[in-house]
């Protein structure tokens, strides 16, 4: 609710496989399997704006802060990710945080200051 901090940790994320993706009215749940060795299910839910990239930053899909998960650029592309490792991620405070996964695909996910937009586990994190 204060923008997206500095120090976000998002090495939870790293070496994980995206597993599946819930799309609800709206939100949209990203569950990821745990890196080999490692028991905490990483976890992202995405209540606000959001953005599926491809590797040369083109927009493929995205979805708005408190509209229903239609995308205006169609069916949404966003389980295009499910199957991929997370290769590596990007904070950029106080905006947003990225995803990337191997393949060259991301998803951004913004602040939407005064609500959250997204929450983190494990760790609690609320944004």
């Amino acid at each position: 609710m204060n923008g997206v901090p500095h120090n976000l940790d998002l090495m939870p994320f790293h070496g994980t496989v995206l597993d599946y993706i819930i799309v609800a009215r709206y939100l949209i749940a990203l569950s990821f399997e745990p890196e080999v060795g490692h028991e905490n299910v990483a976890r992202l839910q995405i209540e606000g704006p959001w953005e599926l990239l491809a590797e040369d930053g083109t927009v493929l899909d995205q979805g708005n802060f408190g509209s229903e998960c239609i995308s205006a650029h169609g069916p949404l592309r966003i389980h295009a990710c499910v199957g991929r490792r997370v290769c590596g991620s990007t904070v950029d405070a106080p905006e947003s945080i990225s995803l990337h996964f191997e393949g060259g695909l991301s998803i951004r996910v913004f602040d939407t200051p005064g609500y959250h937009s997204f929450h983190i586990e494990p760790g609690a994190v609320s944004v």
